[in-house]
């Protein structure tokens, strides 16, 4: 059954999250088993996608950095927002594909994230009660803004913030006296926003970004933290706000962005890289908005739609290639269907 096979795939994300691999895919129910046809393969860092060598549009697996080969009939890229592009530009770039494919001028391209601040509200007072982290406040003046308390804000996580010479009696007295909040925009889109893979020459990727080049979320974000850090002081605390910078990335999306026409965007409707066979992109890359600080729990269904064409065009046995990423670690996990 097709059914059966989708939910053993399915069981590899699972498998990967719990393997704390990193993945595109975020499981909510952990409880199910390991099949016994799925077989996980870490210490593996992806070098490159490998294709097959008489039609370059087709992929046909991996190679890791140990010069293995991982053959599969379809590869699930779900790297990350900034390491799938990467690979996908480096392939496309080797395999004389960049100039050749219209999607190709997309790759990286659309990067987006939160804009971050970090706001901490302070008084004379110790603080014994705790707001709930999964608590997010909105309001209508500001609609792609969010603020979500930090949950128990104590020394211990003040001191991160603080400089390395400050003493622990002064990160403490901040603690045990302050509520913590994360204030979130939702940033908009810009082409010239992008990651670019180390290529032609360069030795490091890179991440072009400014907020400048996204106005309206950059303005409607200082007004939110503005009138947010003016209400704490209404309610009697001091608020003290620092900005995170672009180092602390959150909720990345964009880069492999879905669409209809290949022209403007890099996959299709069930993520299959437009203008090329056996590749799928199953994580936050083909996303055009982060909608708000669950934006992994849209990464499933995705996958799972994905899972359900590759299951829809075969009837045979097949083998499948997971790529997923953590803290910066490109890695594999392959699997083996159920019969279909």
């Amino acid at each position: 059954m097709v059914s059966d096979g989708l939910t053993q795939l399915g069981l590899v994300a699972n498998a990967v999250e719990e393997a704390s691999l990193g993945v595109g895919l975020q499981a909510h129910h952990r409880s199910e088993p390991v099949e016994a046809n799925v077989t996980i393969v870490t210490d593996k860092p992806v070098l490159t996608l490998l294709g097959d060598e008489r039609a370059p549009e087709r992929i046909a697996g991996v190679t890791s950095e140990d010069g293995l080969t991982h053959r599969a009939d379809v590869v699930l890229l779900a790297a990350g927002a900034l390491s799938s592009p990467r690979l996908l530009q480096g392939y496309l770039a080797a395999a004389g594909l960049a100039e050749k494919l219209p999607s190709a001028s997309s790759v990286g391209r659309n990067y987006k994230s939160h804009l971050l601040t970090a706001v901490v509200g302070w008084s004379p007072s110790r603080k014994h009660d705790r707001l709930r982290k999964t608590v997010v406040m909105t309001h209508d003046r500001f609609p792609h803004s969010s603020a979500q308390p930090l949950g128990a804000t104590d020394g211990m996580i003040v001191a991160t913030e603080l400089p390395a010479f400050a003493p622990n009696w002064i990160a403490n007295l901040i603690g045990d006296r302050a509520y913590g909040f994360f204030l979130q925009t939702e940033d908009g889109s810009h082409p010239d926003n992008r990651v670019v893979a180390a290529m032609n020459g360069a030795d490091r990727p890179r991440l072009d970004y400014d907020r400048d080049r996204i106005a309206r979320s950059r303005d409607e974000h200082r007004a939110f933290v503005r009138t947010f850090a003016i209400d704490l002081m209404r309610a009697g605390l001091i608020p003290i706000v620092k900005p995170v910078p672009l180092g602390g990335t959150a909720h990345a999306c964009g880069t492999l962005i879905l669409g209809d026409d290949p022209a403007n965007s890099v996959v299709d409707e069930v993520g299959r890289v437009h203008g090329m066979q056996g590749l799928y992109v199953v994580d936050g890359s083909i996303r055009t908005a982060s909608c708000g600080s669950s934006r992994m729990r849209g990464e499933r269904p995705s996958g799972i739609g994905a899972l359900r064409q590759c299951g829809a065009t075969r009837s045979r046995r097949m083998t499948m290639r997971f790529v997923s990423d953590s803290m910066s670690k490109r890695r594999t996990c392959s699997s083996v269907s159920a019969s279909s």
